[in-house]
Parts: structure tokens; C-alpha cells; sequence
């Protein structure tokens, strides 16, 4: 990775991630994301729906992997920034986010035996 814009390194990061876990490398996956998550976090701030998609991509491969506790804290994050600035983002991709998280949140849930 040889940019040094820090969105374009973001973005790149997180596709690095998608690609390393098709490939069967969770570890490189998981690093990756967390990379990608610390930039958005450094360059948006904590609450921001990039950030809550972020969370949600890092809490579903976490969830892959069995890690149920991480992924559902991971989740419940990107719930919470997503019910916090919904209503200021304009289109669909605060839903979906939204969406999407709480999806991953019950299932979460639902593996540790804590939601039907």
C-alpha cells in the first residue's frame, strides 16, 4: 500500500480485507480491517457511519470466526453511531448500515444463547 491518502489507504484496507479472508487469511483480514477502522476513526471521528460500517465489516468477520462476545460489542457500536447520525445522512446507506448491524447483533445473540 503506497498511497498517502489517508481515505484512499482506508478504502483500500478494507477491500485488502475482503480479499485476505476469500483467500482463507482471517488473521491478514481481521488486521486489516482493524487498519482501515483506525483511519476512518482518526480521520471522521468516533461517531460516523463510516466508522459504523467499518464496525460492522470487522463484527461480521468476526462473527465467521466464532468470536461471537467481540462481534456483538462491534455491533452494538455501529448501532449505537448509526442511531445517532441516521438523520443526517441523505440515501439508503444509513439504512442499510443500520440494517445490517442489527442483524449482525442478533445473530450474536442468538449464538450465545441469548436471543431467540
Amino acid at each position: 500500500m503506497t498511497t498517502d491518502d489517508p481515505l484512499s489507504r482506508a478504502l483500500q484496507l478494507h477491500e485488502l480485507s475482503f480479499e485476505h479472508e476469500s483467500a482463507g487469511n482471517p488473521d491478514a483480514a481481521e488486521a486489516a480491517c482493524r487498519e482501515a477502522l483506525a483511519l476512518f476513526e482518526e480521520m471522521e471521528g468516533p461517531v460516523h457511519p463510516d466508522v459504523a460500517n467499518l464496525l460492522h465489516s470487522l463484527g461480521a468477520l468476526l462473527e465467521r470466526q466464532g468470536r461471537y462476545p467481540e462481534a456483538e460489542a462491534l455491533a452494538a457500536r455501529a448501532v449505537s453511531i448509526m442511531d445517532q447520525v441516521a438523520g443526517l445522512v441523505e440515501g439508503p446507506e444509513a439504512g442499510l448500515i443500520l440494517i445490517r448491524s442489527l442483524s449482525l447483533l442478533g445473530t450474536t445473540l442468538r449464538r450465545q444463547g441469548r436471543y431467540r
